[in-house]
Order: structure tokens, then sequence, then C-alpha cells
């Protein structure tokens, strides 16, 4: 799996490409090192582009990892938002999974899922937070 990130400091958003097989262990460690770097900063909101994903190779127990990863890192985003963008009906799915579990840890993101790059990127500029997190996730996910 190859992955990429990249930071518009104009409006404060972290972006993450991920390219290839979905692989548990490799997001992990990227997280990891990212945490570490200097583009990583409180209040910075994410935009994860999934678009590039061709396979996963994960279990339950690597969803779960993953979640408990990305929901600390929402901890240190402060006022900052998640958007998962995927155009394929696999990863999309897995978008859903990924939002389910984090409220189930009862982690309240502020995170929807996308189908559209430029829809995503639009509502991570926006300062405006109208609706509360599962009813924008539910307007996106078409549910």
């Amino acid at each position: 799996m190859a992955f990429d990130y990249w930071v518009d400091e104009d409006h404060n958003i972290l972006t993450e490409h991920w390219v290839g097989t979905f692989k548990e262990d490799q997001i992990i460690d990227f997280h990891k090192d990212l945490n570490t770097q200097p583009v990583w900063k409180a209040g910075r909101s994410i935009l994860i582009n999934l678009s590039g994903i061709t396979s996963i190779e994960l279990s339950e127990e690597g969803v779960q990892n993953i979640t408990t990863c990305y929901t600390d890192r929402q901890i240190k985003t402060d006022n900052g938002k998640i958007a998962l963008v995927s155009e394929n009906d696999m990863m999309y799915g897995f978008g859903r999974m990924f939002y389910s579990m984090m409220d189930k840890l009862d982690r309240k993101p502020r995170l929807r899922l996308f189908r559209d790059l430029e829809e995503a990127y639009s509502w991570l500029k926006s300062t405006k937070n109208k609706e509360s997190s599962r009813n924008q996730t539910e307007k996106s996910q078409n549910i």
C-alpha cells in the first residue's frame, strides 16, 4: 500500500491519500509516524482519500484498531473534522463501519462520508456545523 500526505495551511486541512491494498499494520505505522511530524497540529481537519484502495486485508479486530487510532487522533483535533472519501462501494462500506465503531466508542466524531472529493473538501473548509455529526453523516451516506 502506498500513501502520501500534504497540508493545506490556508484551510488547516491535512490530506491523506491511500493507494493499493488497505492493511492494518501499515495504517497504524503511518499514523504513529505522522503524529510525530510537525504537520500534525491540534485543530487540524483531516481529509482521508480512500479512492485509490483496490482491496482490503483487514479483520474485524483490525477495523477496531484503526478506529481506536483515529479516535485518539480525533481527540487531539479539537475542533477539527474528518472527511472520508471513497468512490467505490467497498471502501465506502468500510467508512460506514468505521463511523459506527467510533460512535460505539462514544467518541461522537465530527466525521462525514463522501463519494465526491470536492464536496468533502468544501465541508472541511466550512466553519458552519448546524447539524449534529450523526445527521451530517447520515445525510452524506444517503441512508
